[in-house]
């Protein structure tokens, strides 16, 4: 396995000849609304084209109950969005209930925003080194903005279209680092904002902050083809489909967004905020 720099962290997860095999590499996502996991394929990619061998894991699914066992991977990667300047939930939920890994391992992380990642690296990282899993490296790709009250109160214009083709390159390159950094023995820089003002307000919000900001919904049944989709996004699974209709616990919600956003007929509606105001995704944005 391959070793990195700092050799107070380097002596807990390092070990082999650096200069050795293809590393088996764990890519562990959640993505929402599909920006991040663009970022996430072009990386694998990348990676595997590189010769390693890349395994990729739903964070999502892995709340669920399918937690994969990370213990046979030299190098762990993490691909989140930032969710109200803060880890999502289920980016979190996972690192909690990942087991400790022995010995250590190097992971890097691709953190997706709207432009304001606040401290989330730093939260991740922290929650990570718990699980004796190293963040030694992260790259912040600014992409839209898929939280719909910011959409509708900030406007899109200066991210739309992202993630691009460069947002694809950064990736690519990125990712080169890491692997060109584990051979040599070096680390990456990890952004820690502990002083950001948008995580000092954010970090102790409820989890039901988002809900309250979209407000009351509703379902135009007549528009629902009870396809389940915003069942299966759904974090928390408060959305259950009943009669091959989907109802919500709004007690359970956490206000991702995913359900309004990805229905593919917008069946979905908030008092609040209009259809056009919702973020289909990479390749469906229709602004």
């Amino acid at each position: 396995m391959a070793c990195t720099a700092r050799r107070s962290d380097a002596t807990k997860y390092c070990g082999g000849d650096p200069m050795g095999p293809p590393l088996r590499i764990a890519l562990c996502t959640y993505s929402a609304t599909r920006n991040t996991a663009v970022l996430s394929t072009a990386a694998a990619e990348r990676l595997t084209d590189a010769g390693h061998t890349v395994e990729r894991f739903d964070m999502l699914a892995g709340v669920r109950g399918e937690h994969p066992s990370l213990q046979v991977f030299d190098l762990i990667g993490l691909a989140t969005p930032v969710m109200l300047f803060r880890p999502p939930w289920v980016a979190r939920r996972f690192l909690e209930q990942l087991g400790p890994l022995k010995p250590a391992r190097p992971a890097f992380l691709i953190l997706s925003s709207a432009g304001l990642p606040a401290n989330a690296a730093g939260t991740l990282r922290r929650l990570a080194k718990e699980k004796e899993l190293y963040l030694g490296w992260c790259r912040e790709v600014t992409c839209a903005d898929s939280f719909i009250p910011f959409r509708k109160w900030f406007g899109t214009r200066l991210d739309r279209g992202r993630p691009d083709a460069a947002s694809l390159d950064a990736v690519r390159e990125f990712v080169d680092e890491v692997v060109a950094d584990l051979a040599a023995g070096r680390r990456g820089q990890v952004p820690s904002r502990p002083h950001s003002p948008w995580h000092l307000l954010f970090q102790k919000a409820p989890e039901d902050g988002a809900t309250r900001l979209l407000g009351q919904r509703w379902l135009e049944e007549t528009d629902c083809t009870g396809c389940g989709l915003c069942a299966g996004l759904c974090p928390t699974g408060a959305i259950r489909m009943e009669e091959a209709l989907p109802r919500v616990e709004e007690a359970e919600c956490l206000g991702c967004c995913a359900c309004f956003n990805r229905c593919p007929t917008r069946a979905w509606r908030l008092r609040r905020f209009a259809p056009r105001h919702f973020y289909a995704g990479p390749d469906r944005d229709e602004g």
